[in-house]
């Protein structure tokens, strides 16, 4: 759950009186569909948006950003509460618009960017920092069905604990943790006391990642142990990462990511489809569980 302070709370309403939403809104959705073009296509009855100035011209995307922005109030209204406040949009994203969940992040990044611009030096790093708050919270808070669960088919157990009983730990979670740092090197500011990350040979080689790597691997047999109950299993490291170590819960996505590349990469052909699709569901899941304690 994400915490205000009284300090936070007061700067962003405080300047959530002086937004023009119908202007705000209409640019934030246009900018969205500019900058994220591959966006566009949850807006393909909306008519012209072969341009820029064609998309942040459209009466339509004025329309709906204004619609959008003002649902944004109630998380202005509902600080404390942004998980219910926001639990049927949530629902209606998901289960009906089939929205991708990373679009919410990006269009509270770029409402965050037009308030800047709007305000200018109004907009201070506090003011920055408190809104950014709010913009995180409510994409989580829309990315989250309320008691939204995993479930896997026997088929789909059977398709991960077989492929895991094949996997070696030790090396593939050396090369889960080494990618994800080579590949996503923001990540390694968590790692700072490793020791040489200077270049992908060094990071690939060190004994700290390897081992840490498979520390991480092995907790993650707990999922293949408890599939159905991956809230349960992972609840304490959720707060953990959370609250002690501030770990950004987007990198529990991405390193489920990698380990299903390196799993591709290991097993080759007999890494099917239909074992992809079971893994890759079961990284979404641990991701999520993950994350739980940050909603």
């Amino acid at each position: 759950m994400v915490h205000f302070t009284a300090e936070e709370k007061s700067a962003v309403t405080s300047l959530w009186g002086k937004v023009n939403v119908e202007e705000a809104g209409g640019e934030a959705l246009g900018r969205l569909l500019v900058v994220y073009p591959w966006t566009q296509r949850f807006f393909d009855t909306f008519g012209n948006l072969s341009s820029a100035s064609a998309i942040m011209g459209n009466p339509k995307v004025k329309a709906h950003g204004k619609k959008v922005l003002t649902s944004f109030g109630d998380a202005v209204k509902n600080m404390d509460n942004l998980k219910n406040a926001f639990a049927k949009l949530s629902e209606l994203h998901c289960d009906k618009l089939h929205v991708d969940p990373e679009n919410f992040r990006l269009l509270g990044n770029v409402l965050v960017i037009i308030l800047a611009s709007h305000f200018g030096k109004e907009f201070t790093p506090d003011t920055q920092a408190a809104w950014q708050k709010l913009v995180s919270g409510v994409a989580n808070a829309l990315s989250h069905k309320p008691d939204t669960m995993v479930y896997f088919t026997a088929e789909e157990k059977a398709a991960i604990t077989s492929l895991w009983g094949k996997v070696n730990v030790e090396e593939a979670g050396g090369k889960a943790l080494g990618r994800l740092l080579i590949v996503y090197p923001w990540t390694q500011r968590f790692f700072d006391k490793f020791g040489n990350l200077s270049s992908a040979s060094a990071i690939m080689g060190n004994p700290k990642i390897k081992a840490h790597g498979k520390k991480v691997l092995n907790s993650f047999g707990d999922a293949v142990e408890n599939p159905d109950n991956l809230k349960g299993t992972f609840a304490k490291l959720s707060e953990l990462h959370c609250d002690k170590l501030l770990v950004d819960p987007e990198n529990f996505r991405l390193l489920g990511n990698v380990i299903v590349i390196v799993l591709a990469n290991h097993f080759g052909k007999e890494f099917t489809p239909q074992v992809q699709a079971a893994w890759q569901k079961m990284v979404t899941g641990v991701a999520s569980a993950l994350a739980r304690k940050y909603h």
